[in-house]
């Protein structure tokens, strides 16, 4: 919204996007009278309420569309709050509290709920009346002044727009954990005991069942809201928490509530597990001796890719010819093999390639599963189309593709693959990261130019404990976005049979999309479907839908696509990249996790903003505007180099590009 002093003007903005604006005299947070929680104000009363003299603003909370407010109190909640709350499009705040409340819409309503240390306010979950969960509450917001210090109430640049959806009780979690994470913050050990503390907070969250990512992300997100924190050491207290979760899964004895309330306070830890809804810490926590963990005599399981995948003759392949084979691993192999088709390679809204790696440990049937495919399929280890080859470069690879083709690198592991992307300056992540959305590439030196045509596909495998290393290496180019992923169930032990029985005869025809399609796809973002997830398993369905012979893949065929989405989404939790060592990789995991945290919406933001963000000048001189040039040429940004601006980019506005309008 451009910043308006009239008020009719700014209360109407808000009617368009939903809320009952109420009036409240200037510089004042409490509106007149009592009758103001019944007030419903739209288009046709407005002017009789906002005529032009100077009021704030408030919108009532919990109306109809469930509006709830985390209002951020004190400095330690905002400064841990974007680790726990997810994007939403609106958020303000006031000169010397910025980004203070973010705005959501829930489902169902939230009631209001307050956390305190003492009596100050450390964050507000401000929606229906806690009392009788009624409409009875409200937010003063842009353009106010606030009551106390006069400061204009702004929105955070880009972030006037719609707020986001959320299951009320994702709101609810977010919300503790960024109060027992400010509780926490204010109470911490000085320098000496912290890494105690974080060993002891890892374990409780050890022993209390959480993931070990979660517990990562809440340890960093304390560690580095602690005003005394060493910037250069937030790596440490990733390697404490994994040491600890370490120690836990082998059975080894490990700190927990008794050593953090010695550390810290007794009262203190209580309350945050309360808010975190931990076990309660017995009242005789800090004498007692640390229990030692006793091996689970059974590895906790971890579920198969659920067959609601399995999608026409493909699935109907599946379940006759390879049951004994990990769906994980199986299914990927199958759709990306049975995508490499020159039928598939004419222009069409949807195209037929995937990338895709199974990823589990040493002996699990990965490489043999794939070769069960290949088989199954009706494809020779031999096919001219299948590339196994360990190539170094682009250019290696370059010369062992034809002009207009279509080719399948299946090079076993692809950790080697990998490496090599992260080799500095190597043009081989580009390469295949647009090989991903485009056929015809050009490149070379002078001497010796190469141009090709060729749709390309790749399967692989990784072993699991090397999978951060290698992806992580890999994500400045945006493969691991690109990439489908198949986690080895737990326990798994793959049995090996001879290669047996005829090929199935199958032939892919390219179908139409029907309209429908882009609309259920717009379904799957209230469910957190989105970008390249939803794109990849849009591309496997477009592939089983001209095996079977379709004409048209319709909006009603997306069910195992879905399926497929949601656990690409769970996967995701646990296979994630490991920045490692590589600066180009550091920056460009640190410049997608600031945007999407800062203009999650494609807003534009000035590279120097976002330099100072992620503080580019720690990782070498040129590193940033190489980064940013790397992640342009791979879609997942867009530059503006004239005036020097940058926007993330996803599937909802790469359509958009050159529209620099702020």
């Amino acid at each position: 919204m451009a910043f308006t002093t009239n008020t009719l003007e700014a209360a109407r903005w808000w009617v368009s996007h939903g809320f009952w604006p109420v009036p409240i005299p200037s510089r004042s947070k409490k509106p007149e009278g009592d009758g103001w929680p019944d007030l419903r104000i739209d288009e046709t009363n407005v002017r009789q309420y906002f005529n032009g003299r100077p009021l704030n603003i408030g919108v009532l909370l919990g109306d109809k569309y469930n509006s709830a407010d985390v209002d951020l109190d004190c400095p330690e909640a905002l400064a841990v709050a974007h680790a726990f709350l997810p994007p939403t499009g609106m958020i303000f705040g006031r000169k010397s509290k910025p980004a203070s409340h973010w705005i959501y819409r829930s489902d169902p309503a939230v009631k209001t709920r307050q956390f305190k240390d003492g009596q100050q306010m450390l964050v507000e979950l401000r929606g229906r009346k806690k009392t009788d969960g009624h409409v009875g509450l409200q937010t003063v917001v842009p353009p106010s002044l606030h009551a106390e210090t006069g400061e204009v109430i702004t929105f955070r640049s880009g972030c006037d727009r719609d707020p986001a959806n959320i299951d009320a009780p994702d709101l609810v979690r977010a919300v503790s954990k960024i109060a027992a994470a400010a509780l926490l913050v204010r109470y911490w050990p000085k320098k000496g005991s912290r890494h105690d503390a974080m060993l002891a907070l890892a374990g409780v969250f050890a022993r209390a069942g959480w993931l070990e990512k979660d517990a990562v992300e809440f340890c960093r997100a304390l560690y580095t809201a602690v005003p005394t924190h060493d910037p250069e050491q937030v790596h440490r207290s990733d390697a404490e928490v994994r040491d600890s979760y370490h120690k836990f899964s082998t059975g080894l004895a490990l700190t927990g509530f008794p050593t953090l309330i010695k550390l810290v306070d007794e009262n203190i830890v209580k309350t945050a597990a309360e808010w975190l809804e931990l076990p309660k810490p017995s009242m005789a926590a800090s004498t007692a001796t640390e229990p030692v963990i006793a091996v689970p005599e059974v590895e906790t399981l971890r579920p198969d890719m659920s067959e609601e995948v399995l999608d026409g003759k493909l699935g109907e392949i599946f379940q006759r010819r390879m049951k004994g084979a990990a769906l994980a691993y199986a299914w990927g192999p199958l759709v990306t093999i049975a995508g490499v088709s020159e039928n598939l390679k004419r222009g069409q809204s949807i195209r037929g390639n995937l990338f895709w790696c199974s990823v589990g440990d040493v002996g699990t049937g990965k490489s043999a599963i794939f070769e069960q495919a290949l088989h199954v399929l009706g494809v020779s280890p031999h096919a001219s189309f299948l590339l196994k080859a360990k190539y170094g470069s682009a250019e290696g690879l370059v010369n062992d593709l034809k002009e207009s083709c279509v080719r399948l690198l299946a090079p076993d592991e692809l950790a080697h693959l990998l490496r090599k992307c992260a080799i500095e300056h190597s043009g081989f992540p580009t390469f295949l990261t647009t090989a991903f959305y485009q056929d015809q590439q050009r490149g070379g030196t002078k001497k010796d130019r190469w141009e090709i045509d060729c749709r390309l596909s790749i399967a692989g495998g990784v072993v699991e404990d090397d999978f951060g290393d290698a992806f992580g290496a890999a994500s400045v180019s945006g493969l691991y976005d690109r990439f489908l992923f198949g986690l080895c169930p737990q326990p798994y032990e793959y049995d090996y049979y001879p290669l047996e029985g005829k090929p199935e005869s199958i032939s892919a025809f390219q179908p139409d999309v029907d309209p429908d399609v882009w609309e259920v796809r717009k379904e799957w973002a209230k469910s957190g479907i989105r970008g390249r997830i939803a794109e990849n398993c849009l591309r496997v369905a477009y592939i089983c839908a001209a095996v079977d012979g379709r004409p048209t893949l319709r909006g009603c065929d997306l069910g195992p696509a879905f399926a497929l989405a949601k656990y690409q989404l769970k996967v995701r939790d646990v296979l994630q990249p490991n920045p490692g060592q590589n600066p180009d990789a550091q920056c460009a995991i640190s410049v997608k996790t600031w945007l999407r945290q800062h203009a999650p919406h494609g807003e534009w933001i000035r590279n120097r903003t976002l330099g100072k963000g992620i503080h580019s000048e720690r990782l070498g001189p040129g590193v940033f505007h190489r980064c940013l040039q790397n992640l342009q040429m791979c879609d997942d940004v867009e530059l503006d180099l004239k005036r020097k601006i940058v926007r993330l980019l996803d599937e909802d506005n790469v359509g958009t590009l050159g529209d620099t309008s702020c």
